[in-house]
């Protein structure tokens, strides 16, 4: 039997919490000191922590935290680490910080047109070369794929993860409330056991209904009208009380946007 992703677990336990400080069942204070807990250590003894309002993983790389995937060549230490203080500064206080402004450049003696012509085509031709090569070669290798470029045109899928934290099942209902002319609507259907983690592909950006039910008795638990653009990661967590959702690579700041029944993102 495969064991579990101490990443993936720890990404479980973060939503947990935040579902937990967005309906007021623990303080700032509790989450921030529960997610020292959440430190993973790979392979290569590096430590990893999640960020406080994002969620994004951070690194240490010796000398400071930087953003980085966990979930490419990384590989997790076979048993996890006990809690112990982190490196330089705590796992809560992680938060990505603004690079400083690039140095003004220095004045150049100006150049006339024709001294500029000759040297700027033989750029432009060199750029145009290398980018079909690098790209040619990206495509063939799949470090691009098709939806990777419809994705930089606006117009790839997005993805609706579901995360079930309550101790009974849930039915999931995506349906597509624009398809395009004379197309039929997109529509899925999850089923999740408890705590269960399922994911539902929106092909074509657009407004979409998700509804949630419990499978025991078909309770309606509550419904979210959003509206899916290309690239985008959407995640709901259902909670025993309530329904959380978030957008992973845009999250919101304001508490009342991570609960269905306010959030903007379900208007």
């Amino acid at each position: 039997m495969e064991s579990p992703n101490p990443f993936k677990q720890a990404e479980e336990q973060y939503f947990i919490l935040r579902g937990k400080l967005e309906t007021g069942r623990i303080t700032r204070e509790q989450f921030e000191a529960a997610l020292h807990d959440l430190m993973v250590e790979d392979a290569q003894g590096r430590h990893w922590v999640p960020g406080v309002d994002s969620g994004k993983w951070f690194v240490h790389d010796g000398r400071s935290w930087v953003e980085a995937n966990p979930y490419g060549t990384v590989q997790p230490a076979t048993t996890p680490p006990r809690p112990m203080g982190m490196p330089e500064r705590s796992a809560s206080s992680v938060r990505p910080i603004a690079p400083p402004p690039p140095p003004s450049p220095q004045p150049k003696q100006s150049r006339g047109c024709a001294g500029w012509l000759v040297p700027g085509c033989l750029v432009l031709v060199a750029l145009v070369v290398v980018l079909g090569a690098g790209g040619f070669y990206a495509f063939q290798n799949r470090l691009i794929t098709l939806n990777t470029v419809l994705s930089l045109i606006g117009m790839g899928p997005a993805d609706i993860e579901i995360n079930n934290f309550r101790d009974d099942g849930i039915d999931v209902t995506v349906r597509e409330l624009n398809p395009a002319q004379g197309s039929s609507p997109s529509q899925g259907s999850l089923r999740l056991n408890a705590f269960d983690v399922k994911a539902y592909r929106a092909q074509n950006p657009g407004r979409y209904r998700v509804e949630f039910r419990a499978t025991r008795g078909a309770v309606d638990l509550g419904a979210c009208a959003l509206t899916v653009k290309s690239g985008e990661q959407y995640q709901f967590v259902v909670l025993p009380e309530r329904i959380v959702v978030n957008r992973a690579n845009n999250p919101s700041t304001v508490g009342t946007d991570f609960v269905i029944q306010t959030s903007a993102l379900c208007r």
